[in-house]
């Protein structure tokens, strides 16, 4: 016998699990989530993250939502309105371009557009 009194879980798992904030995860299952303690004890920790997950996904689209409101109504009073991205505090993907950098760039690449057709007529 190793002392696990027959539950499979080796002593540094066990160890692992004592290490957890429970008094975190209490509050994220009866606050956050609204779960009562039974449903709480009652499911894995994959239904746990899962429900966690879905809540977040939540949070963030009623974000989004309120953030192109804000953006709506402030259109017509700025002249620089910041974009969705910067209202929530995600970087962008893309940097933005500014006016004078787009035009270099277009201008740029209609010029290698035109050297490639005309490469391609003789």
């Amino acid at each position: 016998m190793d002392g696990n009194c027959g539950t499979g879980r080796t002593r540094q798992a066990s160890a692992q699990v004592s290490r957890w904030d429970w008094s975190q995860i209490k509050t994220l299952a009866y606050g956050v989530l609204e779960l009562k303690p039974s449903e709480f004890w009652n499911m894995t920790y994959g239904e746990f993250l899962w429900m966690l997950r879905a809540r977040a996904e939540r949070v963030e689209e009623s974000m989004e939502l309120a953030a192109w409101s804000v953006r709506w109504a402030m259109a017509p009073h700025c002249k620089n309105v910041p974009s969705i991205d910067e209202m929530l505090g995600r970087k962008p993907d893309v940097p933005r371009l500014s006016r004078e950098d787009r035009r270099k760039t277009l201008k740029h690449a209609r010029e290698g557009f035109r050297i490639f057709l005309a490469k391609g007529k003789n």
